[in-house]
């Protein structure tokens, strides 16, 4: 018991030692710093501690007046520092003393030190004027100027307290600290402006305010005139008089494409009587109308009686036109047609989206004949009453990479590499699928825009045109309209090389540059020259012999592409055969030109089973098994 007590005696005299031996600071000193009128200010306090030890921490403490006031100091941070930053108000006097903590023992206080805060001094200048019509001159009531500091990085015209309204006759006064501005006016019915007379902050007059300014502006604003508008007004109707459902469109000839409002077409629709009216036209506008029939069994026509772009009527806009009438013929009837789907890498995701149409002509040129929209649900599309002869089918959506098509399935952007789909008569082209590689569209304020041509001035729609990045990834891509316009948007900042193809013509390049400071909006125009050669899926100039392809696909059901090439002008057969030998179908049998050939073999007479096709081309004979699973 007694030892119990010694040591407790002894512990009590450990800590009275130890709280003597825990010094207090010295040498503390206040200063302000901040002084500048658009920063808080704050006192900076700072000490003097030399004893040695392993840990010390600081105590601050502060009175809200002098020193010679009575209120209490109260405890307000701790910091293991030799300095402490009190953020303060102006206007008033603060007091301070600090402590050292040593093992929770803390020190007696430093010196005390006070400090009054003299509140900065803010110069302020006056800019006063008139806001009026640049017109007529007369003055305008409750329009309002905002005064931007140049300072705000970007400058920002949402600036709390830098906006005053003008008064009755026009008048403003605003009261500013002294510094540089940007003025911006702005009124109901007017063209908002900077000063002096620009629209943008980039281009703006710098205007300084020094301290007892008292500067004087007259702004003038233009007011905005609502533009004069007129109609386009006629029928569509068939040769018997007729009405019928049609989409018109009002292509813009005479304009280059305006990136501020991409604009450069007016549609509508007929209604139930076969007429139509195209509204807010513009005066000075010269117009191509294009109607084009919901029943495809007609044929779409330009104004007047026209079947291209560049041979139809030019309209010239300076008031209502009336009478742009339309008698649209019959399409000869043919029961056939192409068919198929649309959809992602996988096969699972629809692409909504369009597949184009080329027909292969008698000059071996294939050009441009229309497009279809995928269903949007089933990502199906299709195309009937066709022409017989080849065709060539590109398929696009927004997110993915746009492909011509290939029987198996591959992808390719070089119309050269695609597969030509042959249409008979009576021939229903089905499986004509496509399956599109996705790409994470840019999101940028880039974008490219303009007309492609071919190098007769000819307008050529169904062109597709892409943008590959510096790193030869694929960008973005446009098909042209009707009209040969295209514009490929949401470009990021960089350099791209941008690829013009289109079926039957020579591929066109060019290397551009989008950069967001002074050229975000690049109008590119494209001229295109016919291809010297017209091989599909292999070029008919480098074909050096015979060749009996596998047929696509395989197995199949009901129907399934043959193709073959011949090096030279030849009388060709194609026969089939069951496994007896017994032959089922004569395919081609007739004289046929060098190059590739497709022919779709549909077996809906046939049972399941395989069978042999037998290709026969001058002294050259090949065959190949086929499989047919119903």
């Amino acid at each position: 018991m007694k030892l119990t007590k010694l040591i407790m005696i002894l512990l009590l005299l450990s800590v009275i030692s130890m709280a003597q031996t825990v010094t207090a600071p010295t040498n503390l000193k206040a200063t302000i710093v901040g002084p500048n009128a658009t920063k808080l200010q704050a006192v900076s306090l700072t000490w003097e501690y030399g004893q040695v030890t392993t840990k010390v921490g600081f105590n601050i403490y502060k009175r809200m007046g002098a020193l010679s006031d009575t209120t209490p100091f109260v405890k307000i941070g701790e910091t293991p520092l030799k300095t402490f930053i009190d953020p303060i108000e102006p206007g008033k006097i603060f007091s301070y003393y600090v402590t050292a903590v040593v093992n929770k023992v803390e020190s007696d206080s430093s010196n005390n030190v006070e400090i009054e805060i003299v509140p900065p001094v803010i110069a302020f200048g006056k800019i006063s004027g008139n806001l009026y019509d640049d017109s007529s001159k007369a003055p305008i009531a409750k329009g309002n100027v905002s005064f931007i500091p140049t300072t705000v990085k970007p400058p920002s015209m949402d600036i709390s307290g830098m906006a005053v309204m003008t008064d009755g006759n026009g008048n403003f006064t605003a009261r500013l600290r002294t510094g540089d501005y940007f003025i911006y006016s702005s009124a109901h019915g007017y063209f908002g402006e900077f000063y002096d007379n620009v629209k943008n902050i980039q281009n703006a007059t710098k205007v300084t305010v020094n301290a007892g300014d008292s500067l004087v502006f007259g702004i003038g604003l233009a007011k905005i005139v609502p533009p004069v508008n007129y109609t386009v007004s006629g029928w569509v109707k068939d040769a018997s008089g007729n009405p019928l459902k049609a989409n018109l469109t009002a292509f813009i000839a005479n304009k280059p494409h305006d990136p501020s409002c991409w604009n450069m077409s007016y549609p509508s629709r007929t209604d139930s009587l076969g007429n139509y009216v195209i509204k807010r036209v513009r005066p000075g506008d010269t117009i191509v109308v294009y109607a084009d029939p919901m029943n495809h069994a007609f044929l779409p026509q330009y104004y007047n009686g026209k079947t291209t772009f560049s041979t139809a009527d030019r309209i010239g806009i300076t008031g209502n036109v009336t009478d742009i009438n339309f008698t649209l013929a019959a399409k000869p009837v043919y029961n056939n047609g192409i068919s198929g789907t649309v959809t992602d890498s996988a096969g699972t995701t629809i692409v909504k989206g369009a597949v184009y149409v080329y027909q292969k002509d008698n000059n071996n040129k294939f050009s441009f004949k229309g497009k279809a929209q995928t269903d949007t649900v089933t990502g199906s599309y299709s195309f009937t009453n066709l022409v017989p002869g080849q065709y060539i089918l590109l398929a696009e959506g927004r997110g993915y990479v746009p492909s011509f098509f290939k029987y198996d399935g591959t992808t390719t952007m070089n119309w050269k590499n695609a597969d030509s789909v042959l249409v008979t008569e009576t021939s229903l082209v089905s499986g004509i699928n496509f399956n599109l590689k996705a790409h994470i569209p840019n999101v940028g304020g880039g974008f490219v825009f303009g007309i492609v041509k071919g190098n007769d001035g000819s307008t050529l729609p169904g062109t597709l045109n892409y943008m590959v990045d510096a790193s030869g990834n694929f960008a973005d891509y446009s098909v042209t309209d009707l009209d040969g316009s295209y514009m490929i948007g949401s470009l990021d900042a960089g350099s791209y090389t941008m690829v013009s193809t289109l079926v039957s013509f020579q591929n066109a390049q060019k290397n551009l540059s989008v950069d967001y400071s002074n050229n975000s909006a690049l109008n590119v125009d494209v001229s295109l020259n016919p291809n010297s050669t017209t091989g599909i899926n292999g070029n008919a100039a480098v074909i050096s012999g015979y060749e009996l392809r596998q047929n696509y696909p395989n197995p199949f059901n009901p129907s399934t592409i043959i193709s073959y090439q011949i090096p030279q002008n030849s009388f060709v057969t194609l026969k089939v055969y069951n496994i007896l030998g017994n032959q089922v179908a004569t395919l081609v049998n007739e004289q046929q030109t060098a190059g590739n050939h497709n022919y779709n073999f549909k077996a809906n007479n046939l049972a399941s089973g395989v069978y042999i096709y037998k290709l026969t081309a001058g002294s050259f004979t090949a065959v190949r098994k086929l499989t047919l699973l119903k």
